[in-house]
């Protein structure tokens, strides 16, 4: 974007093709440009200033805030492909200021920050004489409640805010109607907030299903057993050992404005044997996730967990536990429709699992029923939006949230299938499970946020079904008396989520 804040006195004529060219930004009303200005397709022109010639527009003209509007000495023509946008708010509404004549046509494009809005006349547009009008109205944010109607004037353009209800739909113009309640006007973008939290634990119950099944790791000879037998499937005999595992994995929510992430989690713990069935032990991690969804915004969380665990064998059952506390440092960029708006705020998360396993020998299969359940309980703090736009209107864009709280318990069931078999000097343990979560809870995440006027809403994330399909498949080497080598995969399913994760982990005892 190239910005001009001086007094340009030049006759030229600026030829906007490509970019942004501001002239004036939200602190230089007084720039100018002496000559012509012509926007053609995939330009824009925006600012505070003053142009002295005329202004043709074939692109993009972006008028600034209320109070520096942008201003144009000579005639304005806007051609079939040209754009005018407009920012509207609940109390204002920028406007071209034309101080010849306005020739229109193409598209006038109204873009609605959140708040509430009541009947109200703004004036958009300005001229000695105006002539034509524009072919196609598009809104950003409007609700379906919302009845606009954009009124040709002999000497302006207007914009009337009429009608009742509430909604997130686009609205073409149609005659207003006499208005009876306050209409309100959500964020755009808004479940990006909750959409993210999810994914976040969606991160952590792979966290925790990861320490849960530490203890059914296939074993090494260390371990008094027989590793060619699928009875190795649990480590109580064991030596101290350390795992780690390293997991890539793909998030897809989907809803109107479906949100599509990748994460990358490193995970470790050590355990030692407390008596002759239980081993007690540490885990810790980081991760990171990266999200962008359909309408336009995206998020970054870097996430740091750390938490204890403990396996032990009761009869023929596998009982095992974690409780682990993380913390997650959120990077926000909302689409707005004038900028992004971007907030960084942090967040915890405290959660807890417990998993009872009963693996089954059937001649060289090894059959394991799981019954268990994970428990998370996340929090947000409360944060406010910075909109990135030189518009003087861009603060009305942006929310305040306040802290919010959300929680997951899902209990569960699976079943894993595993046979081993020997190669050369390794020994090869593949397993598949299929298993089915079911989430208690009802309703989706939400934050709630503050828009400039006072107008407060619960932003949700996009709803899943309460039932989660689950699969998973895994081989395990061994090769030598101490070390272990796996790979994973785990996938969740439903109407609305498709979660893979794919792993690579070792093994090793002391």
């Amino acid at each position: 974007m190239v910005i001009l804040n001086g007094a340009n006195n030049g006759t030229g004529v600026a030829s906007v093709e490509s970019g942004t060219l501001e002239i004036g930004d939200a602190t230089h009303e007084g720039a100018t440009w002496g000559g012509d200005a012509d926007v053609y397709e995939g330009g824009t022109l925006r600012g505070h200033g003053t142009i002295y010639g005329n202004l043709f527009n074939d692109g993009t003209v972006r008028p600034g805030g209320s109070v520096g509007v942008l201003t144009v000495n000579g005639n304005y023509k806007q051609t079939a492909g040209g754009r005018l946008a407009i920012d509207v708010t609940p109390t204002t509404a920028s406007q071209l200021k034309i101080l010849g004549n306005a020739t229109l046509a193409g598209t006038l494009s109204l873009i609605y920050a959140p708040g509430t809005y009541t009947a109200k006349t703004y004036t958009i547009l300005t001229a000695n004489q105006v002539t034509g009008t524009f072919a196609t109205v598009e809104s950003t944010g409007a609700p379906s409640g919302i009845s606009s109607t954009v009124n040709y004037g002999a000497t302006n353009v207007t914009l009337g805010i009429t009608g009742s209800g509430t909604g997130n739909g686009g609205t073409d113009p149609v005659d207003p109607t006499d208005p009876t309640d306050p209409v309100t006007v959500a964020p755009t973008d808004g479940a990006l907030f909750a959409n993210l939290q999810r994914a976040v634990a969606l991160q952590g119950q792979h966290n925790l299903s990861t320490v849960l099944d530490a203890s059914l790791l296939a074993p090494t000879t260390d371990c008094g057993v027989d590793n060619t037998s699928a009875k190795g499937v649990t480590r109580s005999g064991c030596k101290p050992g350390l795992w780690m595992q390293a997991s890539g994995s793909n998030y897809q929510l989907d809803g109107s404005n479906r949100l599509k992430s990748t994460g990358f989690a490193l995970n470790t713990g050590f355990d030692a044997a407390v008596g002759d069935a239980a081993h007690i032990g540490v885990e810790a991690g980081v991760g990171r996730i990266n999200a962008n969804d359909r309408e336009h915004g995206r998020g970054r969380v870097d996430n740091l967990h750390a938490g204890v665990y403990g396996f032990a064998n009761l009869g023929p059952v596998v009982l095992s536990g974690v409780a682990d506390a993380s913390w997650g440092d959120y990077h926000f960029n909302r689409a707005t429709g004038v900028g992004e708006a971007a907030s960084d705020p942090n967040g915890k998360a405290y959660s807890a699992a417990i998993q009872a396993a009963w693996p089954m020998q059937f001649d060289q299969w090894n059959i394991t029923p799981k019954l268990g359940a994970l428990y998370q309980h996340q929090s947000l703090d409360s944060f406010h939006e910075s909109v990135n736009s030189s518009s003087e209107l861009a603060s009305a864009y942006g929310v305040s949230a306040r802290s919010s709280t959300a929680n997951t318990l899902q209990p569960y069931a699976a079943v894993s299938f595993g046979h081993a078999f020997t190669s050369g000097n390794v020994t090869y343990v593949p397993q598949f499970e299929v298993g089915y979560r079911y989430n208690t809870r009802s309703g989706a995440p939400s934050v709630t946020v503050v828009a400039e006027d006072g107008t407060i809403f619960a932003l949700p994330a996009n709803r899943l079904g309460k039932g989660t399909a689950t699969v998973g498949g895994r081989i395990t080497a061994t090769a030598g008396a101490s070390w272990n080598l796996y790979l994973d995969y785990q996938g969740q399913f439903s109407g609305d989520l498709k979660d893979n994760a794919f792993s690579v982990g070792f093994t090793k005892h002391f």
